[in-house]
């Protein structure tokens, strides 16, 4: 048997080095992301540390230093997961929808799916100018 004719299920180990990466669309545009093989050990434990401290935000366990501390780290793991981000779409971003990002590239590395459309939930925003609704993440947006 050749090696194109090998069955996946006589293989051992079947390696890649091309990526197929995912895209999100952001204001129009497309954006590749990186996937969890791009990334060491160390980045997604910073990963998960921005999970941790977005949960402590939320109950609201997270002083004013921390809460500038994290929305920095959010930054810096955008510009790390997604490709080529500008610095001007960077910056428009809020903090719940820099976290969605997180959060979707999370699922994708933990191989959960979550169903992603443009309504108002998958971009954490008001769709209503008149609505009140805050959120905890707003105030550190940045």
């Amino acid at each position: 048997m050749s090696d194109k004719e090998t069955k996946p299920s006589d293989l051992l180990l079947d390696l890649s080095t091309i990526h197929e990466r995912p895209k999100i669309r952001i204001d129009g545009d497309l954006y590749e992301m990186l996937t969890s093989d791009d990334f060491g050990i160390v980045d997604i434990a910073d990963f998960k540390a921005v999970g941790k401290a977005a949960d402590k935000l939320q109950s609201g366990d997270l002083d004013r230093p921390e809460a500038e501390k994290l929305a920095k780290l959010v930054d810096e793991m955008i510009e790390k997961i997604v490709l080529d981000i500008p610095a001007e779409v960077l910056g428009k971003l809020t903090f719940t929808q820099k976290m969605k990002i997180i959060e979707v590239f999370s699922d994708a590395v933990t191989g959960e799916k979550e169903e992603t459309g443009t309504d108002e939930k998958s971009t954490g925003e008001n769709t209503s100018p008149a609505s009140n609704d805050s959120t905890a993440a707003t105030p550190i947006a940045g």
